[in-house]
């Protein structure tokens, strides 16, 4: 299921951010919401998004996990381009 779908069977047609240095509002279109997914499921299948106790698990192979994600952004910025501009806006933000 594309992720507009998802908006869509929620009746929402787009998402308000509040990142605490910059707000902003996103209408996403089909490309942006194509571009959002692939980032999601990087993001999910990453150390990122999951809590590293202590004395378990490699700090490094986490690092090198996180750091890998900045080349994998660019990566869909680039694949999705000028079509997916409200995911580049918010990309953008989150890599800087």
């Amino acid at each position: 299921m594309k992720i507009i779908k998802l908006f869509e069977n929620w009746d929402m047609k787009g998402l308000k951010l509040n990142l605490g240095f910059v707000e902003t509002e996103w209408e996403p279109q089909v490309k942006d919401s194509e571009a959002a997914w692939e980032m999601y499921v990087e993001l999910l299948t990453r150390i990122a998004t999951q809590p590293l106790p202590d004395n378990s698990g490699m700090e490094s192979s986490a690092l090198e996990s996180v750091y890998s994600l900045f080349g994998i952004t660019r990566g869909i910025l680039r694949k999705y381009g000028k079509d997916s501009i409200g995911f580049a806006k918010i990309a953008i933000i989150v890599l800087n």
